[in-house]
């Protein structure tokens, strides 16, 4: 679900854009654009100050930018042409030549360089301070910093707002910064506001070599940080444009993430890009159960823009580079540090479009939301985050992501669409959740929605080494995460299928993976593990339910060892009564999977209630409305092509403990019914090699009558992908009940209704054949 879009024309006729963040502050993001707009025309007519060593100081000339900003007033221009010292030396300022850091950059004013020649500020003593500093100011000025090269200070430039009085807009354009222990710190403390937009900017490795005195070098931490803590307020705001790195990042200097990165498996990293909302004062949005027109209170927030820009993380071969490209973390704090109302205290917006992020040791993309914190992240534009990577490390398949998500007790959301997740070293897609809520209230989670929701279309998933696709509750975790979909519980309805829940704005209801292409991965195409409590037995935090809940739809797998598709789900905690199980309702439809599996994997689907007695696991999601009985939304297989790797054997395309628990033979499928067993999966329209068609099921109504086209070679490759293949069977009219799209989700569910290129499916009484998915290029 794409954010709507705005746009508008300055007076100079250039388009801007900006978005419309699902947060209730969205007049900050109108400021951001008018802004942005501001920062791309002409400078302001006001007072020229100049820095310039290499003529005599004058009443509006003098040799460093510290006399200049003190002289200047807010709004003023500052051109820095530098210093030199020696033939060929670089023009630059520093303390040596009397700079006094930090220098405090009054607010609406503009430091500049002049001429095309690279001008330096650095520092050049080991106590590293910041090099500068924005002032906040409560009008709307904008604050500029224009095409300097910054090295060796702990913020090369820091824009904190730490009172009400403190509205701090910030532009920082055509600057490199490298060797600094931060590059550009944007932090919301207490009641202020700031905000600021990065365009055209470098963080690189190098430094040049000078005639004066070296500067002091940092190893880098972070190269961009947002950050809102404090008091409830609009927060921060951040726009990051073409940014890109340049080096080998030799030396680093990991630092913990800012709150507890519990599943990132590594204590200490450094960051790319970090944004970490916090809050630290017990405010929340939903204090009450929300009610006619209820309106949330502002909590801490951050919403970050990123549009293109190439991230490289560095030289891994040298043990080296950046450990990972985006770092983010929404989480809440309450009494003693436990968080007791059932609300969201913080949240971080972030959207990118057309970025490449490549290269990096430990994680391509880091986003969590814990203890009612909440994250939202949306990719389009052909995203493209690969080649995560740390040959020294031993091999881990929760690490080395492409994209890793993570919640405890919080919110994650994951929008993504024609991006691409290639050559990680573990999973292209890597998702857990878990915890368990720690009030006396946990019977019903009445303030916001809760767990991992992932909205994943059209996007590639090729040549990871382990998993295409990773969804995995977590045991360890007390075993109460929701993960695919996210759930919201109240008094009214024990789940709520909505996918915008009334005031709430977050994604609500059955997550979706659908239009992908997923292939050649070193393990299974798509794995879940489920794991916990299914919340049916009692009260306390047995009424905290687990599950995994999403659908496949319209997708192609093929070429992965350990299957197209695998999953298990297993006993919750030790300690709980019984043999209890999580949900699990993971729909597979109109999917092709062909070329999966090995010798020892020799199946196509496998679904696997691990450790379990009839009936323990439950395949269905039920949703209960006053005054309505029990609706059942199940685990279903429907108008799929299976065709296992020819060079594997024989066995069907179904695992043995799916081959068994599968149910068939009903000719009208109702899913209001107790027609099949909680444990049951129902499969119809499914295509196979002809052994495992209608040759072995004679009595089903739901078996195709059609065969699998794809018989060739072991390994599949595009070119082998035709679109007749996809279709049941283009020179046969006969249509049977099996070979149509039953309606086998409900009206949130449009992909039932149309195939992989957005066309309807046709019906029975048209004559025509259905698909299967289609390969699109993919």
């Amino acid at each position: 679900m794409l954010l709507p879009r705005a746009s508008f024309l300055d007076i100079f006729g250039h388009d801007y854009f900006f978005e419309f963040y699902p947060f209730a502050a969205r007049s900050s993001q109108l400021a951001i654009a008018i802004a942005i707009a501001i920062s791309l025309t002409a400078l302001p007519l006001s007072a020229q100050w100049t820095v310039d060593r290499n003529i005599p100081i004058s009443a509006t000339n003098f040799h460093t930018i510290t006399l200049a900003v003190n002289a200047a007033a807010a709004g003023d221009t500052i051109t820095f042409f530098g210093s030199t010292n020696g033939a060929g030396a670089l023009p630059f300022s520093d303390a040596q030549t009397g700079e006094m850091f930090p220098i405090l950059l009054k607010p609406g004013c503009t430091l500049t360089t002049g001429g095309s020649t690279p001008v330096y500020v650095w520092n050049t003593q080991s106590s590293a301070p910041n090099l500068i500093e924005i002032q906040g100011t409560t009008s709307l000025s904008l604050t500029r910093v224009l095409g300097i090269h910054f090295l060796g200070g702990a913020n090369a430039i820091l824009a904190q707002s730490d009172s009400s009085s403190d509205q701090i807009r910030l532009l920082v354009r055509d600057c490199r910064f490298a060797k600094n222990q931060y590059g550009v710190s944007t932090i919301k403390v207490v009641d202020g506001h700031a905000e600021a937009s990065i365009r055209s900017c470098t963080i690189g490795d190098t430094v040049p070599t000078t005639g004066a005195t070296p500067p002091y070098l940092n190893s880098p931490t972070a190269g961009l940080r947002f950050r809102a803590s404090g008091n409830a307020t609009i927060g921060v705001a951040g726009e990051v444009i073409d940014l890109s790195t340049n080096g080998a990042f030799a030396s680093m200097n990991p630092q913990p993430a800012p709150w507890n990165a519990d599943d990132l498996g590594k204590p200490a990293v450094s960051r790319l890009v970090e944004v970490y909302a916090f809050d630290d004062d017990g405010q929340v949005q939903y204090p009450s159960a929300p009610s006619g027109n209820y309106t949330p209170s502002q909590i801490n927030e951050i919403s970050v823009d990123v549009q293109g820009g190439n991230w490289v993380g560095g030289d891994v071969s040298i043990d080296g580079g950046w450990d990972v490209g985006l770092l983010a973390q929404a989480r809440g704090q309450g009494t003693n540090g436990i968080v007791n109302f059932e609300s969201f205290t913080s949240g971080y917006s972030i959207t990118m479009a057309g970025t490449t992020v490549t290269g990096f040791r430990e994680e391509g993309i880091y986003a969590d939301g814990s203890l009612n914190g909440r994250g939202s992240l949306t990719l389009s534009g052909n995203c493209v985050i690969e080649e995560t990577d740390t040959p020294s490390a031993s091999f881990d398949d929760q690490r080395f992501n492409g994209i890793h998500l993570y919640t405890q007790e919080g919110y994650m959301g994951l929008t993504c669409s024609s991006s691409s997740f290639l050559h990680n070293r573990g999973n292209g897609l890597y998702a857990s959740s878990g915890g368990e809520f720690n009030t006396a209230e946990d019977d019903f989670r009445l303030g916001a929605p809760y767990g991992i929701y992932l909205e994943v279309a059209k996007t590639k998933f090729h040549n990871n080494d382990s998993h295409g696709i990773y969804l995995r509750n977590q045991p360890e975790v007390q075993a109460h995460g929701w993960l695919g979909g996210t759930i919201h519980q109240d008094p009214g309805k024990q789940f709520n299928q909505d996918t915008d829940s009334g005031s709430f704005l977050e994604p609500n209801g059955q997550g979706l993976i659908n239009r992908c292409g997923i292939s050649n991965n070193g393990k299974a195409g798509v794995r879940i593990l489920a794991s916990g409590d299914s919340g049916l037995n009692g009260g306390g935090p047995d009424n905290n339910p687990s599950g995994i809940s999403i659908r496949l739809s319209n997708s192609i797998v093929w070429n992965n060892p350990e299957g197209g598709f695998s999953a298990n789900w297993i006993n919750g905690p030790l300690g709980e009564e019984g043999n209890r199980k999580g949900y699990f309702l993971v729909p597979v439809t109109h999917s092709t999977m062909v070329g999966n599996g090995s010798p020892t994997t020799d199946w196509t689907i496998e679904i696997d209630d691990q450790n379990s007695f009839v009936g323990a696991g439950r395949c269905y999601y039920e949703r209960i409305d006053p005054g309505l009985s029990a609706i059942k939304y199940r685990t279903n297989l429907w108008n799929n092509i299976l065709v296992r790797n020819p060079s594997i054997g024989n066995d069907f395309d179904l695992g043995p403990v799916l081959d068994n628990r599968f149910s068939l033979g009903l000719t009208v499928v109702d899913f209001n019914t107790s027609a099949y067993l909680d444990h049951q999966i129902a499969i119809a329209g499914t295509r196979g090699k002809a052994f495992w068609g209608m040759n072995r099921y004679t009595n089903s109504a739901e078996m195709s009558d059609q065969l699998a086209p794809f018989l060739g070679a072991g390994s599949y490759s595009l070119s082998s992908f035709l679109p007749g293949q996809f279709f049941l069977d283009p020179n046969n009219p006969v249509i049977t009940i099996s070979d149509n799209s039953p309606k086998y989700f409900n009206v949130l569910s449009p992909e039932s209704a149309v195939d992989f290129n957005s066309f309807g499916r046709p019906g029975a009484i048209s004559g025509d054949n259905d698909k299967g998915a289609d390969e699109d290029e993919l």
